[in-house]
């Protein structure tokens, strides 16, 4: 799909295609590459279940497998909810591009780029900041055996690995295989993570600009009937009521959209969220835990701090819609609603009456996403 080239899709497209979750793919692709990056991620995830079952006498060494299982396991979650949801995410982004390709007013073609340039800036910086993460989180442990070489000692530095993990094999004599393995596959929860993520936001953020077109096209009701209908012999009451029964229509269309990325995202946001806020909890502990281990507690730090950076995400695009959906109430009352007729008078009371509750995301329509939850 030539439109998802775009500067604005192009990062989601290549990192969702990387681990066979893009859904324009061929299904013998998303086959191969899904199933080989869940393969990736459970090779991951089952020496740390063994580990964690090993070292189940130790608080500190449970506390770590735990913290990093979460992780893994919320990305086998999010990787299995795109791979089955493929087709409903193919629809949306097939309205997405409906929407972009669709005869627009050149002030809403503005509020649309203006958005969508502020959450690729947004969201790509959200994206290199969970690599730059990841980077130092994976590259504490090796430090030790750089040291060994610029500063050798007469006996080496203990190895930490990236992962307390069982393989069943000699950890100190295949170590470098251990490593190898750890870096290769810590590759793949990140992509899934940032890719995932950035796809939520694109379409949080699609969702959000369709409310704010409307809201800007009910309050500057004058300029918009002059762009669309110029010299028409239109009466001033025709001008409102086309131009009323249209928002109308678009509001409906919005919610529709809105709702059906509510719908899709409702369970693996419950998983996430949960998983988030226990991942958070227990690098926390850790941190604590290994104050007198200063590498230990520092890539726990990054790693709590990462996670709750990954949580404000994501209730960041729930209140996008909120703030979005919900100021269309007010932009009716901006609005010449008085130069209507009385019929489009009462569609406009109905109008308002579907503004009254915002549209919002939540987490299996238990949680809210919004900025105000994420600070309870």
């Amino acid at each position: 799909m030539v439109f998802f080239d775009n500067k604005n899709w192009l990062l989601t497209k290549v990192l969702l295609s990387v681990v066979g979750a893009w859904p324009f793919q061929s299904q013998q692709t998303r086959i191969v590459l899904g199933f080989s990056s869940i393969l990736i991620i459970l090779s991951l995830l089952i020496p740390e279940i063994f580990g964690l079952i090993k070292e189940r006498q130790n608080s500190s060494t449970v506390i770590e497998c735990a913290t990093i299982m979460m992780l893994h396991v919320a990305m086998l979650v999010y990787l299995t909810h795109v791979l089955l949801n493929h087709k409903k995410m193919k629809q949306l982004l097939m309205e997405i591009e409906q929407f972009w390709n669709s005869t627009l007013l050149k002030n809403e073609i503005c509020i649309l780029e203006k958005l969508t340039l502020a959450n690729r800036k947004f969201t790509h910086s959200y994206i290199w900041f969970v690599l730059v993460s990841t980077v130092l989180f994976a590259s504490l442990p090796i430090i030790p055996k750089i040291m060994d070489i610029i500063v050798p000692l007469n006996e080496s530095r203990p190895t930490i690995f990236i992962y307390q993990s069982e393989y069943f094999i000699d950890p100190i004599k295949y170590e470098n295989l251990i490593f190898i393995h750890s870096y290769i596959g810590t590759m793949y929860p990140t992509i899934v993570l940032v890719g995932y993520d950035s796809l939520y936001s694109n379409l949080a953020q699609h969702s959000s600009c369709m409310f704010e077109i409307i809201s800007n096209h009910v309050k500057n009701t004058q300029l918009a009937d002059k762009n669309i209908y110029g010299d028409n012999l239109l009466s001033q009451y025709d001008y409102h009521n086309i131009l009323y029964m249209d928002c109308i229509q678009r509001h409906q269309i919005a919610q529709k959209f809105s709702n059906s990325v509510k719908s899709i995202y409702n369970i693996p946001l419950f998983f996430m969220l949960g998983l988030n806020m226990m991942a958070v909890s227990l690098a926390g502990c850790q941190v604590l835990l290994t104050l007198d281990q200063p590498s230990q507690a520092m890539r726990f730090f990054i790693y709590g701090g990462a996670a709750l950076i990954h949580l404000y995400f994501l209730t960041l695009a729930g209140q996008k819609i909120i703030d979005s959906s919900s100021e269309l109430y007010q932009s009716i009352y901006q609005s010449e609603w008085y130069l209507a007729n009385n019929k489009t008078k009462k569609y406009l009371i109905i109008f308002m009456m579907g503004c009254f509750k915002p549209c919002n995301l939540t987490a299996g329509k238990l949680w809210i996403l919004s900025t105000e939850s994420f600070t309870v």
